[in-house]
């Protein structure tokens, strides 16, 4: 899915934030894709004693991820279930307005805009790479590439004379392409935006630079991988997990009885368009930590995994189109999964925002889609054991399953505290990005992914617990140092 350069942008734009709850590190790197399509989100000050954190991984373009970064806290606030204290029914509510908004007249005209100025500031970005590139090259090789680029416009206008011919004639080739390819346009490193907190103790911004060379883009580009990313992750085993699994997503009822031939004509995929928000969308996972609750909402397979006593605990669900309850909605939708896991041979996740080609059944609900913003809640109480939480998109969990990425995370911390007291959160995501950075494209495409992670660790509510816990320890035991006579003989 999508192209990859000749050598990845490891540039890494990181921020660290803080406040008297918690602390959180955030980073982002381009790596081997041709575009940034990835966004996120940290609000510590989302609400009185909340914060939210997001990251939503962008496919057919970045529009829709970047749509959600800016917009999803605000939608959440407006919610009835939020509003009355309900967070699972708020997150749910907020998923599916913000996934309305954005086929709306304005969530379209903003959508086009974000997308638009993405491609302008790439072809600026692309254009001052290349006068650099020049104007530091060697007079014989400038010479030999501006013989080249001249040669190939030739042969370029020649093909094109043959093809005004072939119209002429009547002989007009089908150049239609699969709708679900990605935009393989190169575009800038995504940007934090204004929606995180302004105030003064959130933080500071740092970049890494790694490149010592101008990626030359127009160079750089490979034959689009038609195969989408293998999965590598394993889960932990569910039973470690004490959170509530929400099953509030109703039961498909429906009832379509057409003929298969007419599905395969009508739903494969249901719309071609080359819309923004129709075949561009983005996964979306969403932490809400109020006071000791931590509630997650996902779309899609980016994943939020908590450290409790070491061991992960997921608080996602990976969509995958060939898991059993995905693949009966998608069904009973009228669509089709092949044999690579993909939904009518293109998107292969079967639940996210945006990607509206997929979900033009008028007759059906919302969440009864064959791609639905219907998101999976997960919510537990956090306890002392509970040391921090990673939340991530697939660029890292397709190299590392979720105890990996604890253990390295837990490794990491417990150095930085040995020479410091003071913790760098964003430091640890870096590191973990040159680790999981793949050498090269020839793999299963492992390594090659945008990456993008936030690490949030719980240091003052587990402070705040502990403290609470001696309290009660000690109203239970007023005289914890008297032994009795018997322990004492």
């Amino acid at each position: 899915m999508g192209a990859y350069l000749n050598k990845p942008k490891t540039e890494i734009t990181s921020n660290d934030y803080s406040n008297d709850l918690m602390s959180c590190g955030a980073s982002a790197m381009q790596g081997w894709r041709v575009s940034m399509e990835d966004a996120h989100t940290c609000l510590m000050d989302f609400d009185s004693r909340t914060a939210l954190f997001g990251v939503f991984d962008g496919h057919g373009g970045s529009e829709v991820a970047i749509y959600a970064q800016k917009h999803l806290a605000e939608v959440l606030k407006t919610t009835d279930g939020y509003r009355s204290g309900n967070t699972k029914q708020g997150l749910i509510e907020a998923f599916f307005k913000l996934d309305e908004d954005l086929i709306t007249e304005e969530g379209l005209t903003e959508l086009k805009e974000i997308a638009g100025d993405k491609g302008e500031d790439s072809e600026n970005e692309n254009e001052a790479e290349l006068l650099a590139e020049e104007a530091n090259m060697p007079l014989i090789e400038l010479l030999e590439r501006l013989k080249s680029a001249a040669q190939n416009q030739i042969e370029s206008g020649s093909d094109d004379e043959e093809e005004d011919q072939e119209h002429e004639n009547g002989n007009d080739k089908d150049d239609d392409e699969n709708h679900n390819q990605e935009d393989e346009s190169p575009s800038k490193e995504s940007k934090e935006n204004g929606n995180e907190s302004d105030s003064a103790k959130n933080g500071e911004t740092k970049e890494v630079e790694e490149n010592d060379e101008s990626d030359k883009e127009e160079e750089e580009e490979e034959e689009a991988d038609k195969n989408e990313d293998n999965e590598k992750g394993n889960n932990v085993d569910d039973a470690q997990e004490e959170d509530e699994h929400n099953n509030d997503e109703p039961e498909d009822d429906s009832d379509d009885d057409d003929d298969e031939d007419d599905d395969d004509d009508d739903n494969c995929p249901l719309m071609k368009s080359d819309e923004v928000g129709y075949d561009s969308g983005t996964t979306a996972i969403v932490a809400l930590v109020k006071d000791d609750t931590l509630t997650v909402a996902n779309v899609g397979d980016s994943r939020c995994v908590v450290c409790r006593n070491g061991i992960a605990l997921e608080m996602s669900i990976d969509h995958k189109p060939e898991d059993t309850k995905e693949l009966s909605r998608i069904e009973k939708a009228g669509g089709k999964v092949t044999g690579e896991g993909r939904v009518n041979g293109g998107l292969n996740l079967s639940r996210a925002l945006g990607d509206h080609s997929y979900k033009g059944r008028t007759e059906l609900k919302a969440e009864e889609q064959q791609i639905s913003a219907m998101p999976d809640i997960r919510q537990t109480q956090l306890t002392e054991a509970d040391e921090f939480m990673v939340i991530a998109c697939d660029g890292i969990w397709n190299v590392k399953n979720s105890q990996e990425v604890v253990d390295f995370v837990r490794k990491e911390l417990k150095e930085q505290r040995l020479k410091d007291d003071k913790v760098n959160l964003s430091a640890i995501c870096e590191k973990m990005f040159k680790e999981c950075l793949a050498p090269d494209t020839s793999g299963d495409g492992s390594g090659c992914d945008n990456m993008s992670c936030l690490i949030v660790t719980f240091d003052s509510i587990k402070a705040r617990l502990s403290g609470k816990r001696k309290s009660q320890d000690s109203s239970d035991n007023p005289n914890p140092d008297k032994k009795s006579r018997t322990s004492q003989d």
